[in-house]
């Protein structure tokens, strides 16, 4: 799966393959599927806006003592590293933009992130 965001005022190509845990677990030395996990669960009690935006105002003390942006950010590097194998490391990648809007980004790589932890037994 594919999909190109945007951050700053840059487009960047990520993508998400049997591959992106092997890469996150071989730059982070943790377990991919864990941290998808406990970011899903850090997400619960958040709200979105209509536009399907993270609604940040819905955060409260309880819900960000769950909630790691380093595990977002990890796997935003991950899923470009499966893109492109030539980017730097996450704080040389990261360096080169000047924002990630969390509540804008985060919709828009949902899929991308939870589609390799998803079963396909019925």
């Amino acid at each position: 799966m594919e999909k190109t965001i945007t951050l700053g005022d840059k487009k960047v190509k990520l993508r998400s393959t049997a591959a992106t845990p092997l890469i996150y677990k071989n730059q982070f030395k943790r377990d991919y599927f864990s941290d998808m996990l406990k970011l899903a669960s850090g997400l619960q009690g958040i709200n979105t806006d209509k536009k399907g935006e993270l609604d940040l105002d819905s955060i409260d003390e309880s819900t960000i003592e769950n909630f790691d942006l380093t595990v977002l950010y990890n796997a935003v590097w991950a899923l470009a590293k499966n893109e492109n194998l030539h980017i730097g490391e996450p704080i040389e990648f990261f360096s080169k933009y000047e924002s990630m809007n969390i509540s804008e980004v985060f919709p828009e790589i949902q899929d991308l992130l939870f589609d390799s932890i998803q079963t396909t037994k019925k």
